[in-house]
């Protein structure tokens, strides 16, 4: 299986039993670079693993935002 060389993006990553710091390069292999996608941005080719977006998952964040947006109506009053 083809290596990737990735940087660590947002949180610190432990892997294999290495802790891996904010901006630290790590090599791994295509499979692991797939799993650990929102850790990381690829640096190997065209490969953005770390940008990619997922089926229709959203972040907790974007849940409640919209929870929060869906109890506001058009409150403008037709007369």
């Amino acid at each position: 299986m083809a290596k990737v060389t990735a940087t660590v993006k947002g949180s610190p990553l432990l892997h294999n039993g290495k802790r891996y710091d904010i901006g630290a390069t790590i090599e791994l292999d295509e499979a692991q670079a797939e799993n650990l996608g929102i850790y990381l941005d690829i640096e190997d080719g065209n490969k953005q693993t770390g940008n990619k977006q997922t089926g229709n998952k959203q972040t907790d964040g974007a849940k409640k935002t919209q929870q929060k947006d869906a109890g506001k109506g058009d409150e403008s009053k037709v007369e």
